[in-house]
């Protein structure tokens, strides 16, 4: 090599420049810790890495060896040194350790040399004893001497069979770990070597079949042959519900050769699909349908590439940006309820809109996402939950792929995405026998995963499409048949242990959990699940409870969790009263809202405004756990009475509490104390009529049309003294009591989560809202106003009624308040034409016609304000009567006729 040569090149190209730049700067660079372990030997006083400051001792180390005046630099990580400085550092730690080594030899020549001199002088010593043992030595003494030599000799014998005892079974252990990893290894080959056996058997029959000429074309009503389909067992399954004679005739390729266009077979395709396999008239839904067929091509019909790696590794960047473009969500009021709008509703908004250019252009945003396969199964099952046209083309193009699919990975693949779609979505009722059959005929019934697949079926053809996909737990349990436990706490702190499914709603666990605590009257109670800060209810009704368990992981997602590990909680608490609530029909009932209570005042979710009220509270839940008053027991337990925050920061606070609660203790249960279960029945009355907005159902919706309010996003909140409009920082916006409502109805919107609830008052307002959960606004409220008409005893005058001594009329005016007498309430108007009561404007009694009064939904006698509100003329009173008023039943006399009719109305010319 020539070195002039090679230095010219260098200096023409720059390189000689860099490398002098380089070598005046810092070219030098170590980590902290390497760098203290290796050079901590030249200063004195620097102890072990994990009892000192790395980057302290690193400084140290350069300013005592290398001179505080020294060029270095201390990074947060490393240190930077000159080329000089590093190799002076060198050279200082070998002579260290070349002058460490010396002093060391030096040490262990002198020990040795010492040990060996008592230990020939020891033998000497002992030699001459034993040749001329003094004669001041007794004969005890010798015996002493030898018994502690023989001693000794003992404890070095038990040592060295120890020591060979350990090493033998070292030994012993090290042979057999060493058998048993080539043991493994061989098993793991045999096992190998067989399945390559097998495709080797498979592949050589299909080219012997090749060679021949012969056809692999299944015809559509065969079975697939078993060599086909080598990773899935085929068995005929029994009959149950549904008779097998009528769904011989629902063959899957019937059905293809029917209804699927452009002649496509109903067998296996390893090709996707250029064209959806149903026709549709709608240009956009033809559309969607594309990025459904390639999302399921690739779950089914490849294995993963570089690319899906690829794909996965960027997904989680979009998520992070998605999640900081996420709102915030709400952590008062808003953050109790459930009743949202569907987190699918980004794709519902995208996928609604049937134009082409809308609908191409969010086809390809999915497209050009980076999706891993769990975001691939949420999209193709998210699709089918929004778009109901969809469903059976995802349904045809899973059937279509898992008929004579030679691939076992593949075919696992379809039957789990199959199951997880049963169990979120129905087929239509042209496509729903021909799936029955399919999954009965053809599924993998060897370890009745179609029978298990039946029954997701039929449960979800029973309690309705789900509103979110399917969660982690449901994949789970999908793969192992196994029924999803659930854990549920009491507010008593216990807990109960639950079965459910895919399709079990919030109704069926609550039934459940009622009848395993014995409980009589569960409306109210609801199920509630909670994820870090957030508690959301799910009601009592048909919500599946997996979807907002799904919503659970997919928000946990959003926080950088992964799904497996999302905290969420359910929980069985009283959500809401009814009006006509009573403490003393269920114990069982008072005893759980009563601990519900107790827990809510200590941590804060029902506060009290008067420390009076906080302390009598306090009180009774001393009585009623601990009984007699006693003050070390009161001082000890109080701040299981209190909230935290009484307590912290406050002076003399525990005294002028415990002064208080005393107080209030020798008033209620000084003489003739209740009995404990009277106290919960007082607790609870008192938590309804003191915090009604807290035992509320809330729903989110928007105010669609009727007068204005300050915001048109508000949250319904429906309790036992009437609806509440408020917004998310629990400002009312707007109350209904429930006798200004006249009429609720609920319409149904074009498309789901677009439904209408209207409410219209006794004024003639009407107030429109919209939310997915209008349906059950509509309901709830219409059950309390039912419920309170039965039971009430209070009805207005619709019509003025003229009275007279000789038929024993009451005279009242329209608009006046009348009582019912003699226990007569609201439910006995539908069977009477006459009932008795009393004129509150006049005072007197007296028959009341039926047909002239509208009952009023209260318990309790309306204020002037409302009464009011029906004094306003004889129009709103025919309106009240067209909306409101129940056909009366006449069970007394005979029915009305057309002869009657005729003989009352008709002229005397006419004969009848």
């Amino acid at each position: 090599m020539d070195r002039d040569l090679v230095l010219r090149q260098l200096q023409y190209s720059g390189m000689m420049e860099t490398i002098k730049i380089r070598r005046n700067g810092y070219p030098i660079r170590h980590d902290f810790e390497p760098f203290v372990r290796r050079y901590r030997v030249l200063v004195n006083g620097i102890g072990p890495l994990h009892r000192i400051d790395v980057r302290s001792a690193a400084e140290q180390i350069c300013k005592q060896v290398l001179g505080s005046n020294s060029e270095f630099q201390l990074g947060k990580t490393k240190v930077f040194l000159k080329e000089k400085h590093d190799l002076y550092l060198e050279q200082i730690l070998k002579y260290s350790a070349s002058k460490k080594a010396v002093c060391a030899r030096a040490i262990r020549a002198a020990r040795i040399r010492e040990g060996s001199t008592r230990s020939r002088t020891s033998e000497m010593e002992y030699d001459n004893c034993q040749k001329n043992p003094p004669s001041t030595v007794t004969p005890n003494a010798s015996k002493e001497y030898h018994r502690m030599l023989a001693f000794r000799a003992t404890v070095i014998q038990k040592n060295v069979r120890g020591w060979l005892a350990r090493r033998s079974f070292r030994k012993k252990k090290d042979a057999a770990t060493v058998i048993q990893k080539h043991w493994r290894r061989y098993e793991q080959q045999k096992r190998y070597n067989q399945a390559a056996c097998r495709g080797a058997i498979v592949r050589a029959k299909i080219r012997e079949l090749k060679r021949k000429g012969e056809q692999r074309i299944v015809v559509a009503h065969e079975e697939p042959k078993e060599e086909e389909r080598e990773d899935i067992k085929e068995e005929e399954l029994a009959n149950d519900t549904i008779d097998a004679c009528d769904l011989e005739k629902y063959q899957f390729g019937k059905f293809a050769a029917t209804y699927f266009q452009s002649q496509i077979t109903a067998t296996h395709s390893k090709k996707p699909l250029k064209s959806p396999l149903l026709s549709h008239e709608d240009p956009g839904t033809q559309l969607d349908k594309t990025p459904v067929m390639s999302r399921l091509f690739e779950t089914l019909g490849r294995k993963y590439s570089h690319k899906d790696v690829e794909e996965a590794a960027h997904a989680d960047e979009f998520d992070a940006v998605g999640r900081t473009l996420k709102k915030s969500m709400g952590k008062k009021l808003i953050s109790m309820t459930l009743k949202r709008k569907s987190k699918l509703s980004a794709m519902s908004s995208s996928s609604s809109d049937h134009s082409s250019e809308s609908t191409s252009s969010s086809n390809a945003l999915m497209e050009n996402r980076p999706m891993t396969s769990l975001d691939k199964l949420h999209y193709i099952i998210g699709m089918g939950i929004l778009r109901e046209e969809l469903r059976d083309e995802i349904y045809c193009q899973l059937c279509k792929q898992l008929t004579s699919n030679p691939s076992r990975l593949s075919a696992a693949r379809g039957w789990i995405l199959l199951s997880l779609c049963v169990g979120c979505f129905a087929p239509s009722e042209r496509f729903i026998k021909y799936l029955y059959c399919f999954i009965r005929e053809r599924g993998p019934t060897g370890a009745g995963y179609s029978a298990y697949m039946e029954e997701r079926l039929k449960r979800t053809e029973l309690n309705g499409c789900r509103h979110q996909p399917p969660s982690y737990i449901e994949l789970q349990a999908n793969k192992s048949k196994k029924p999803i436990v659930l854990a549920v706490t009491f507010m008593d702190g216990s807990v109960k242990t639950l079965c459910a499914d895919s399709a079990t709603t919030a109704d069926e666990l609550c039934t459940q959990l009622a009848q395993k605590v014995g409980l009589k009257e569960k409306f109210g109670f609801s199920l509630y699940i909670a994820l870090f800060d957030k508690v959301s209810s799910l009601g009592s009704g048909s919500d599946h409870v997996m979807d907002a368990i799904s919503q659970c992981e997919q928000y946990a997602k959003e926080q950088g969790r992964q799904e497996r590990n999302a905290p969420w909680r359910l929980f069985f608490r009283k959500e809401i009263f009814t009006p006509w609530h009573d403490a003393k029909e269920d114990p069982v009932s008072t005893n759980l809202i009563y601990q519900q209570v107790v827990r809510g005042i200590k941590y804060g979710e029902y506060r009290c405004d008067k420390e009076d009220d906080l302390a009598a509270l306090a009180a009774q839940q001393y009585f009623v756990e601990e009984g007699p008053l006693d003050v070390n027991r009161l001082e000890s337990q109080l701040h299981n009475y209190l909230p935290d925050f009484e307590l912290n920061g406050k002076e003399m606070a525990r005294e002028r509490w415990i002064q208080s609660i005393m107080y209030h203790y020798r008033r209620k249960f000084g003489v003739n104390p209740p009995s404990p279960h009277h106290v919960k029945e007082e607790v609870v009355s008192f938590a309804k009529f003191k915090w009604p907005l807290l035992f509320s159902r809330f729903y989110e919706a928007t105010k669609f049309s009727g007068p204005p309010l300050p915001r048109n996003d508000v949250i319904v909140a429906v309790n036992w003294t009437g609806i509440y409009v408020v917004d998310d920082q629990e400002h009312v916006l707007l109350e209904f009591s429930f006798p200004e409502i006249t009429r609720v109805f609920h319409q149904k919107g074009p498309r789901p989560g677009f439904d209408t609830c209207t409410i219209k008052t006794v004024t003639g307002d009407e107030y429109s809202f919209q939310s997915p959960n209008a349906e059950d606004v509509k309901s709830l409220v219409s059950t309390f106003i039912d419920g309170l008409k039965q039971r009430s005893r209070y009805v207005v005058a619709t019509k003025p009624q003229r009275g007279s001594d000789s038929t024993n009329l009451l005279d009242f005016e329209c608009g006046d308040l009348l009582v019912l007498l003699n226990k007569t309430t609201g439910k006995d108007l539908l069977t009477e034409k006459f009932v008795r009561g009393e004129c509150a404007r006049t005072c007197l009694q007296g028959l009341i016609q039926t047909e002239n009064v509208y009952v009023l939904p209260t318990l309790v006698k309306p204020n002037v304000n409302t009464l009011q509100l029906f004094s306003k003329g004889e129009q709103m009173a025919l309106d009240i009567i067209n909306n409101n008023q129940v056909v009366v039943i006449q069970s007394n006399g005979r029915p009305h006729t057309l002869e009657q009719f005729a003989a009352a109305n008709f002229r005397f010319s006419l004969n009848i």
